[in-house]
This record gives C-alpha cells, structure tokens and sequence, in this order.
C-alpha cells in the first residue's frame, strides 16, 4: 500500500510539474512555443477528458458518442481519415472544411459577417457624413472659420473643430467603454450591437433638425457613443463566430466595408449637393440608411458561442456553433478544442486561487460527477436527428412557463412593477447556465471577476498587457499615417488645392472638391481587398504630396499633382494599414478580457481620430497644408518602426492559441526581430543589389513553434513515470523474493 502511495504521490508532482510549465508558456514564453492541450492526452485520458466536459456541459447523454468521436478529430484535426469510428457523411464534412471558401459556409455564418459588414458600413458613412457638411453648416450657424487663405475668429474655428472631433472623443472615452457593460446587461453580441445602432439612427437624424452649433455638437457626441460601442463589439462578434482559417479574411471585412460605407458617404454627398440650403442636413441624415437593415435583422444571426461558453450557457453555445458550422460533428469537434483552450490557457491567467487552495477546493468540492458512458454508437444517427427539435422544445417549454408567471401578481407601483420585470427578465437569460460547483473552471473564475478588475488585469496581467501594447500600437499607427485627415477634411483640403481653379454649378455650390473627395473614397475601398503590407511606401508618397503643394496656387497643375499623390498614398494605405488594426485588435486578447481590451483598443484609434480632427485646422491655419502633410509623413514612418519591433503574427491560429504567442516576453519578440529580421531583411532587399558577390545571409527560423516540434514535457513526464514504475516494480518483485 506505501508502495502505490509513493507511486501515486510521484504521479501527482510530474502532473503538478506539467501544470507549473504550462502556465510559464503564458507568462514567459521564453521558447515560444504554442501548446494544444489536448494533443498531450493518450486515447483513454482524451477519452475521460472529453466525458467529464461533456458532463459539465449538461447536454443530452445520447450526443456523448458523438462527442467521443469529436475528441479524436479534435486531437489532431489533419488526421481525421484514421479516426475509425467516423462515419462516409462525416469525413466527407471534415474533407469539405479543409478545402471549403466563405462561399461554402453556411446560411447562418453569412448572415452574420452581412450584418457585421452593415456595422461596417454605418461607421463608415457616419465619418463622412460631415465632410461635405463642413462646407455649408458654418455658414448658416454664423461661423468665421480661420483657414489658409483667409482671416476669421479663432473660437468660431474652435467650435468648427470640435463639432466634427466630437464623435471620436465621446466614442473614445465614453462609447467605446460601455461594450462590455452592454454586452453584460444584454446577454450578446447581439444586443449590444443592436443598441449601438439605435444610437446612431437617432443621432443622425436629429443632427439634421439642429439650429445652433451646440445642439449640433450634443448630437454628435450622442453619434459618438453609438459608434465606440459598435466598433468595440462588431469585430469581435465576427473573429469568434468566424473558422480559425477564414477569421483574418473575414474580421478584415470590418475595415473593408467601413471604406464602403465612406464611399457609399461621399456618394451621397454628391448626390445631396444640389439640394441648396437643406444640403449640409440630408447629407448629415443620409447615415440612417444602413443602420434600417443592421438593427433589423441582428437577432436573427446566431448569438457567439465564445460569449455563450464564458457565461456557462453551453446548450445554447452547441446550438449556436450547429448553425454556424451546420453539422453536429463540426461542432463538437470545436466546442472540445475551444473548451480545452480555455480551460487550460485562460482559467490559468485569471486564476484567484493558488496551486495549494486549489488542491483544497477540490477536496471540498470532490470531483466532478461522470455518468456511465453511453456506447450505443449504432443509433446515434436515429437519436441526433431529434436533438435540435428537443432543445427548442425545451426552450419553448421554459418560456411559456416564464410567460406564465409573468402575468401572476402584479405590482401597483411602477418601480416595482418594473423591478420584478427586468429581474425576471434576468432569470430567463440566466435559467440555462451551468453550474458545476468546481471553482476551477473557467467560467466559474469569470463570474469571480468584474468590470474594473478585467479592465486592470489589462496591465497587470503579462500575457494581456503584451496584447495592448501590440493593439495599442496598430491601432495608434493607422492614425499616425494621416488617413483621417483625408476622411474627414479632404473636401476641404481639396478646396483649398484648388482655390483659383474650382468650378461652380449654377446653384454656387463647389463641385470639384466633392469629386475629388468622392473619388479617395473609392480608391480607399477598392485597394482595401489586396491586404497586404505596404505601410514602408506610404511615408513617401506623403513627402512627396507635401512638396507638391509648393507649387503656385496659380498653377493649373497644383491641384492634379496633389490629388494624383493624395491616391497614390491611398493605394499604398489601404491593403495594409487599414484592414489591419481592427482585425488584429479584435483577436489578441484572452476572452476574459476581450470587451476591455477590444475598447482599450478602440478607444485609442478614435482618440487619435478625434485629436486629429479637433487640431488640424488649427494646424493648417498656422503652418499651411505642406508642414502639415510632412509632419505625417514622418509620423508615418515612426508608425512603421513600432510595428516592426512590438508586434507578432497571429495568423492562422485559433483565439485561444493566441495566448501562447502574448506569453513571449516582448523583449525577446523584439531582439529576434531587431537582430534577426532586420538583417536579413536589410541584405535581402538592399545590400544584394549593391553587394552582389556578398554571401546572403540565411532566412531566420520562426520564432514561434508548435509544443510537438521538439519533445514535450508531456514525454519527458511519461518518462518519468515509466522510470519510477520500473523502480517500484524492481523494489516490490525484490521484497516478494
């Protein structure tokens, strides 16, 4: 018996050890490896892990077989074909998602990514709304603007600016916050998306009835606050609903989409030009368009099923990866490898309860409960069938029994009235959450958590504030390349480009600097879908547009060179640093943290965007349009460096894989960037066309590696525990003789 003890004892503190190391890879990555979780467990243990969730999970024991044979496709998704107890139909499925484009998804999952690009779109059109505005409004309001070629009063150019940084300083300090908390109180994505919205139609509209500057300035803050919240949680909805292969292409779409709905925006400047007086406020309403179809037809997309797991809501989850994924098996395999993650990755970041208590808790609470394995594999085809059926049943039942007793007792007083309502109301959503009672779990720790200490675990968690300083940095960096300006001033800029040579329609109304605007906006969408990297020639096409406004306003080739050279930027910009920010932001941080840092995020971009708005016409009034451009174009280049040194890859791995990479060490992310990228990057693209005989220098090896590429601590565990079985089996077999 001391034997076995001592065997299991040893057993315990190689577990322990394993569980130590797991949690270094997320706090000092130093090798930079990436684990799977599920790729250390032999058949047996994947077979008992895979139970004991499915046991958590609550879900219909007939779908265990299921589940079972998710297990093993989840283990090593690539080598599905050797999994024997897979069905034709269902290796078909896992052949079909290797190969399969967006276009091959499903019903659900494409209705979903629409009403994400109609976010998009939204946002977009919200931006430029104001840029034909700006040419009339202050003049019916009475304001003396200061600009290059003419005096004016330096408050009414204050008040000028500040009406149109409004909406960014609200969204960044105030809307962008309030994700979480919406997202919270709402239960979803969805809900919170759908309010987002509403704040937008309302604020449009009632910006075009305004009469002072202040009224026009308070409805532009209340648009401000609509579009934080959105864009806090529209591109995270779209990375956690999206398969990991199409998540970059499709979290993309937030950026893509946003130059769409700008275009869509000067478009109907254009059209709204001709409208005399009324112009400047049809133009400011014509954004309540798109926001008709988004908040129609969200809640009809399925609900997150990340969000739904972290508030243990895991029937609804399974229903939801169902329809986005559109088969049962899909969505066992991915709930499994999703659950493993965060269980092993994220519970660990946010963990309140040491090693030690965590034994203890365990000991209190006892393990966690497993029903007898169902093993009938041969009607599972028979009982899956009905599985969707009985969980809307179920569900149907529940609310009209909820229906029920609402109508039971009603208060007199309205407060009380409405208490009991929206505590009700509380209870539906929270009716299906699991609760296992074992503190370990991840969704167990959340619910330990709050909104002011997810936001400092922001910082002073290593893993998660490596992630803001990366989100922080592209976010900043798609501002310090000067792209707002020409969102929000161009038709200014233009005008000014063009102070001698501008045409007029017989109304008086400017024309050119419209079309010119017009035609950025469509430079601006269609070079979003090549993304790739061009951000080292943007810089110079910004030197080069600040020097073409040396050139005499009397000139009639001023203005061509300078729009020529404002679209070449453009085209440079547009694959790279602008779907870029969003797309990255939205996926680097844990779930725990995602609302939190998805606005710390956010808040940044639109607080930059709203600093440039609130400055740059003070700016162009005391230096003139080149000094300003050249300051960008420096900035630019600042912007290019900070991305090189301070931010990694992401691609092609799931939200929860991403952990291990923000577990690296950011200085050792920027010495293998600076010593060993750097170089070969100086000589591949530089010094073997002036040093032709030179030795080239080797491409560097990937920082980044997956656990199974060299010998895991897993094996060297196993290892261990052969060796001290063998000596207990010697020391017994020796006692015996």
């Amino acid at each position: 018996m001391d034997n076995q003890n001592g065997v299991r004892n040893r057993r315990a503190d190689a577990s322990a050890e394993a569980q130590r190391h797991r949690r270094s890879l997320l706090e000092n990555n130093t090798d930079a490896l990436i684990d799977k979780p599920l790729s250390h467990l032999t058949h047996s243990e994947l077979d008992e892990h895979v139970e004991q969730a499915f046991n958590r999970w609550g879900l219909p024991k007939y779908l265990l077989p299921l589940f079972l044979k998710a297990g093993q496709v989840a283990q090593n998704p690539d080598d599905y074909k050797h999994v024997k107890d897979l069905t034709k139909e269902e290796r078909a499925i896992f052949r079909k998602e290797s190969k399969s484009t967006f276009w091959d998804e499903t019903k659900a999952l494409k209705l979903t990514i629409f009403a994400c690009c109609l976010g998009a779109i939204v946002q977009g059109w919200n931006q430029t709304g104001s840029n034909a505005a700006n040419l009339n409004w202050p003049d019916e309001f009475g304001l003396q603007l200061k600009t290059g070629n003419s005096s004016g009063k330096s408050l009414d150019t204050w008040s000028y600016a500040a009406v149109n940084a409004a909406p960014f300083l609200s969204a960044a300090l105030g809307g962008c916050w309030l994700s979480d908390p919406l997202n919270e109180f709402l239960y979803g994505r969805r809900g919170a998306t759908f309010i987002a919205g509403l704040l937008c139609f309302s604020s449009v509209i009632a910006a075009a009835c305004t009469h002072s500057t202040k009224a026009l300035l308070g409805c532009r803050v209340l648009l401000g606050i609509g579009m934080g919240a959105k864009a806090s949680v529209i591109p995270i909805y779209a990375a956690e609903v999206s398969p990991a292969k199409l998540r970059g292409s499709l979290v993309m779409n937030w950026q893509l989409f946003t130059a769409f709905g700008e275009l869509l925006g000067f478009s109907a400047n254009l059209a709204l030009a001709r409208v005399d007086k009324l112009a400047w406020r049809l133009q400011m309403a014509s954004a309540f368009l798109p926001t008709i179809p988004l908040i129609a037809i969200i809640f009809a997309c399925p609900e997150s099923p990340r969000f739904l797991m972290k508030k243990g809501r895991f029937r609804k989850a399974y229903k939801s990866l169902c329809a986005l994924r559109g088969s049962q098996i899909q969505a066992a395999k991915e709930m499994i490898d999703m659950d493993a993650q965060i269980q092993a990755a994220e519970s660990k970041l946010m963990s309140r309860l040491g090693d030690e208590e965590a034994e203890v808790a365990s000991s209190d609470t006892g393990d966690i409960p497993s029903d007898e394995r169902t093993t009938d594999h041969a009607s599972l085809s028979d009982r899956s069938s009905t599985h969707s059926s009985q969980l809307n049943q179920e569900d149907s039942d529940r609310s009209e029994d909820e229906n029920e007793s609402e109508d039971e007792g009603a208060p007199v007083k309205l407060r009380s009235r409405l208490a009991r309502k929206f505590g009700k109301l509380k209870e539906v959503f929270k009716q299906d959450e699991k609760d296992n009672g074992d503190p370990r779990t991840f969704e167990a720790q959340f619910k330990l958590t709050n909104y002011w200490s997810r936001i400092a675990q922001l910082i002073t968690v290593p893993r998660t504030r490596r992630a803001s300083l990366a989100a922080f940095v592209v976010m900043i960096s798609q501002q310090l390349c000067a792209i707002n300006i020409l969102a929000f001033y161009s038709t200014t800029l233009f005008r000014d480009a063009d102070a001698t040579n501008m045409s007029t329609n017989n109304q008086g109304h400017n024309l050119n600097p419209l079309w010119y605007s017009w035609g950025f906006g469509l430079t601006n969408f269609l070079f979003a879908f090549p993304a790739y990297p061009l951000i080292d020639r943007k810089a110079i096409t910004l030197v080069a547009t600040a020097l073409a406004y040396n050139i005499p306003a009397s000139s009639s080739a001023r203005t061509p060179v300078v729009y020529f050279l404002f679209i070449l930027f453009t085209i440079f910009y547009s694959p790279g640093g602008g779907p870029v920010p969003f797309t990255y932001s939205s996926e680097v941080f844990p779930l725990v943290n995602r609302e939190q840092g998805m606005s710390f995020a956010v808040s940044w971009n639109l607080l930059g965007a709203g600093l440039l708005t609130l400055f740059v016409p003070q700016i162009t009034a005391t230096w003139g349009e080149m000094k300003l451009i050249g300051l960008f174009a420096g900035l630019c280049t600042f912007a290019f460096c900070l991305i090189f040194v301070f931010v990694p890859e992401t691609s092609n791995m799931t939200l929860e894989e991403i952990n291990y990479i923000f577990g690296v060490p950011t200085g050792k992310h920027a010495s293998y960037q600076l010593k060993k990228v750097l170089p070969y990057f100086v000589d591949h693209y530089f010094l073997r066309f002036i040093f032709r005989n030179r030795k080239r220098l080797p491409k560097p090896a990937n920082l980044y590696r997956w656990w199974n590429e060299q010998k895991s601590t897993r094996q060297k565990i196993n290892e261990k525990e052969q060796d001290l079985g063998q000596e207990e089996q010697q020391r017994t077999e020796s006692i015996s003789s």
